[in-house]
């Protein structure tokens, strides 16, 4: 429940619907709304749908493709989170008190003029103009990016074509200027059939459409536009024939690849590699890889030098448990050499962050199964820690980034906000006096990022004065497909600004389908990436430019 203060009358809501019967999103919609103080839904806005079918060669593609949506539909039933995706609820039976007015009738139209409307949130694409000045805040409407007409499947389209991300944005339509504005865009990974991505992408674009109207409560005015717009692709409303057996065919490749896996226990494998160079040399030398132990993977490496000695922790995973510990390689010399575990816990471990304070060393490991974010303090190096501090509690936030810029301590974190067991999406920042300190105060334009293609943190490179935050993109059906260079331009208590100078992507010599982590000390560069096959290491000698494709965007030094 929401407080309200009794100087805060409620936000007079209309829904614009084109049927009485809505999905399972839209009643969702309607529940929080009911259990919200400060917001109160007095009217439903119905509008008719004009379906506009053709006959002739028409009639076949959209038969196919209601095969392909009766194949999927059993798919889903499957999935106990989206098994109700296609559910229907009548709104006269959730909303018994809101007035109900057909937008076609002119008499109707007349009375949603007369009911003071604050705000109209629209679950259609059928936006009539004379609605655009009925109400004070003006209409807010949640779009999906291959919606290119009021007939186009939502999220079809990018599974068709195997993009790594599905996008949506909730808009603004302003009564006084009769313009669009995006207040907010997003983009979420591209699951590997078309209804499971449909069903995803609805649940979370629903989820932050709740979070703008929250921001109109609290300012009782529209959040300023500022994100950038959704990718659009220029495909038919319906894919053709030769699209549907196309996507058929490719969906089929899919399972049957999903099935295989199973019995394989990993259909592909993680390594940790290292060259001696710095970062921005394109051609480095000799990249050495870290051997795997028996049945183990190894992931997520951050290299450090201390006492004559480099050394390189990592995410060390049981592939019997499926849990992860953090053991340490000695790095100093080729090959390198297991030194012993270093942190173990009764919950998954992985990312093993280390960094510098008032001369003692720490480490932020992930520990989200645990729901905090917890500090360790190097006692004997390498292989001793004990817990310090726990200075996040109750969310579940993967691969923490603590550093020291402007005289204070910065904490970038990956959350997954509604539990969706979904990190790839959300980057949050939060800032401190100290890195151990209790009370961490988050920036006001959290989250910054709502893009599994460049959010979650994959490590990090200090470079003087300069930050360059490391992200991984997921891929289509993929865990980390790449990894992007990203330099903090500006981070203070307003604004954060960051640009990407290098992209990291793996090639297919070898093959090699992945990379998501990328770190270095100045002299040691360390990444991972993962390569088809059931186990084992991936032997060299290879170079780094063998291994994955470095582009550079932006001019060194620029």
């Amino acid at each position: 429940m929401y407080s309200n203060g009794p100087e805060k009358p409620q936000i007079r809501i209309g829904l614009l619907l084109d049927s009485p019967i809505v999905s399972k999103y839209v009643r969702d919609f309607v529940a929080w709304v009911q259990s919200h103080e400060r917001l109160n839904i007095v009217a439903v806005l119905l509008i008719a749908r004009h379906q506009n079918d053709s006959a002739g060669s028409r009639s076949c593609r959209k038969n196919l493709f209601k095969l392909v949506v009766a194949i999927e539909r059993i798919l889903l039933r499957k999935n106990r989170r989206h098994c109700d995706h296609f559910s229907g609820f009548d709104i006269s039976n959730i909303l018994p008190n809101a007035a109900l007015y057909c937008c076609d009738n002119e008499q109707d139209f007349q009375a949603i003029e007369g009911a003071h409307l604050e705000l109209l949130v629209a679950f259609t694409n059928v936006l009539p103009q004379k609605l655009y000045k009925t109400t004070k805040l003006g209409i807010l409407i949640l779009t999906h990016s291959s919606e290119l007409n009021e007939s186009s499947p939502a999220g079809f389209w990018e599974v068709y074509l195997r993009a790594d991300v599905t996008g949506f944005t909730v808009e603004h339509l302003d009564p006084a200027r009769q313009v669009k504005d995006v207040l907010l865009s997003g983009y979420v990974a591209t699951q590997f059939y078309y209804l499971l991505n449909q069903a995803t992408l609805f649940e979370k674009s629903h989820y932050y459409l709740f979070k703008t109207i929250e921001k109109v409560c609290d300012h009782r005015e529209m959040p300023k536009g500022s994100q950038r717009l959704i990718k659009s692709y220029t495909f038919p409303e319906i894919p053709s024939v030769s699209q549907s057996i196309g996507y058929l065919l490719g969906l089929a490749q899919l399972i049957i690849g999903k099935v295989g896996g199973k019995f394989r226990r990993f259909s592909y494998t993680w390594n940790v590699g290292y060259f001696r160079s710095d970062w921005r040399q394109t051609e480095p030398s000799d990249t050495h890889i870290v051997r795997n132990p028996p049945g183990h993977i190894l992931a997520d490496p951050f290299v450090i030098s201390r006492d004559g000695r480099d050394v390189c922790f990592v995410e060390d995973l049981d592939s019997a448990t499926n849990r992860g510990i953090i053991t340490v390689y000695d790095v100093t010399t080729d090959p390198a050499t297991y030194i012993g575990g270093a942190l173990a816990e009764d919950f998954h471990l992985s990312f093993p962050y280390l960094f510098a304070y008032r001369g003692a060393l720490y480490m932020c490991p992930e520990t989200s199964q645990s729901r905090e974010i917890r500090i360790y303090k190097c006692r004997e190096f390498p292989l001793r820690w004990q817990l310090e501090k726990v200075i996040m509690r109750d969310l579940s936030a993967v691969d923490t980034l603590l550093f020291e810029h402007n005289s204070r301590w910065w904490l970038m974190t990956n959350i997954d906000p509604a539990q969706w067991g979904d990190h790839s999406l959300e980057l949050c920042i939060f800032s401190a006096a100290s890195p151990l300190d209790d009370a961490w105060t988050p920036h006001p334009g959290n989250p910054f990022l709502i893009d599994a293609s460049r959010t979650r943190n994959g490590g990090i490179v200090l470079e003087g004065d300069k930050i360059f935050r490391v992200a991984q993109g997921q891929g289509f059906d993929m865990y980390g497909k790449r990894t992007t260079i990203n330099e903090i331009v500006q981070l203070d208590d307003d604004v954060y600004i960051e640009r990407c100078v290098r992209e990291i992507s793996p090639i297919a010599k070898n093959g090699i389908v992945s990379t998501h982590h990328f770190h270095t000390n100045g002299a040691i560069s360390t990444f991972d990436f993962a390569h088809k096959g059931g186990g084992g290491t991936l032997v060299g000698p290879l170079k780094f430019a063998e291994i994955v494709n470095v582009k550079d965007l932006m001019p060194p030094g620029s």
